[in-house]
């Protein structure tokens, strides 16, 4: 049992005391002590306004209700002690106290998972969202690995998250409220598939905190921090998505940006990135080729594949659809262990992938 949880979650919940402060604390104090701390000596660190309301808040919360309140609502706790906490986040100066998550956290610390975030303006224009769904469903059929991360908004956002979804691969929504806050709510039924499709869907901040705008700036540092890289497909100048970006470029990760037309203002931050050095995405191939993706098996070279007869029948199938296991062998009538040696082969050969819904993909 972690006995430190509570006072995680004591500081995670009282919004005057955020990361930068609360790293002040810990680097003189153990988490314990540093909860208990006399209002005194608390406001020589975080001062003396902040330290009476921590007092007084200190005295409200029952971080015990907090947690059994939590389990009933099927959210995880996961703070900086624990080992579900993602080593990428925990790296940077203003990691979060907590995250607070609906859905398979183990996508953050599951190490087979490639992190790539994909963002955008919420206006995205029709060849916007287009090219962000060509993309990422090109990214889950060149990595098998791949995780889409973004911030579940409306736009490029949202397209990122249903094309992965559609295609099996994983992806994680970072939010700038509470985790149990559909927002924006046009878009739920993506943060209902994310999280029963096996995703994540996480916020920083704790249930129930309403839409802020400026937290929705301070969640972006999430998107990149816990990404290998992070593509801007459009955006303004003024944009959440420059914003992200900015952040990528400050934590040393890999930042990707689409080219567009000089005369829209949805072009501006992509253009404006291209210019400061950020990687040229003319199609997927720019990005796989950086981290050096497998190639999609085209149709013209599947004929050339040294196939068995049973191996390709449950190819064949495949190509129609995504099949379980037992589907396939309802279907083709061989033997489950058969089946199973036939997917593997074809899994080794790199032309099928399974993926975490346990359905098997033509790649």
């Amino acid at each position: 049992m972690d006995t430190s949880l509570p006072y995680y979650l004591g500081f995670s919940h009282f919004l005057g005391i955020g990361p930068i402060k609360f790293n002040a604390l810990l680097s003189k104090y153990e988490i314990e002590e540093a909860y208990n701390l006399s209002e005194d000596v608390l406001a020589g660190i975080v001062g003396a306004q902040t330290s009476r309301k921590f007092v007084q808040f200190r005295k409200d919360f029952d971080p015990q209700k907090k947690q059994e309140e939590f389990a009933h609502r099927k959210i995880e706790v996961v703070s900086r002690k624990d080992s579900r906490y993602p080593n990428q986040l925990k790296e940077l100066s203003d990691a979060p106290i907590c995250l607070y998550v609906k859905g398979d956290s183990r996508l953050f610390t599951d190490e087979r998972q490639f992190h790539f975030a994909v963002v955008g303006t919420r206006k995205a224009s029709p060849y916007g969202l287009k090219i962000t769904r060509e993309i990422v469903q090109d990214l889950c059929g060149r990595n098998s690995n791949i995780c889409i991360v973004s911030g579940l908004a409306y736009g490029v956002d949202a397209v990122a998250h249903e094309t992965t979804l559609e295609f099996g691969a994983n992806t994680i929504a970072f939010l700038g409220c509470g985790v149990n806050i559909m927002y924006p709510y046009g878009n739920r039924h993506i943060y209902d598939k994310i999280i029963s499709g096996g995703g994540v869907v996480v916020s920083e901040f704790p249930p129930d905190q309403t839409v802020v705008p400026g937290l929705f700036i301070a969640r972006n540092r999430l998107i990149s921090g816990l990404s290998r890289g992070v593509l801007i497909v459009e955006g303004t100048k003024t944009s959440g998505a420059l914003i992200t970006a900015r952040y990528a470029a400050e934590q040393g990760k890999d930042v990707f940006a689409l080219p567009g037309q000089i005369n829209t203002t949805l072009s501006e931050a992509p253009n404006i990135l291209i210019k400061e050095g950020a990687i040229i995405v003319t199609s997927t191939n720019d990005i796989a080729d950086y981290y050096a993706f497998g190639q999609k098996v085209l149709k013209s070279e599947r004929s050339e594949l040294k196939l068995s007869v049973d191996e390709l029948a449950v190819y064949s199938y495949l190509e129609k659809n995504p099949r379980l296991i037992d589907e396939v062998v309802q279907e083709l009538q061989y033997p489950a262990q058969h089946i199973m040696t036939l997917l593997s082969r074809l899994e080794l050969e790199g032309v099928v992938v399974r993926r975490s819904d346990e359905k098997y993909y033509v790649k």
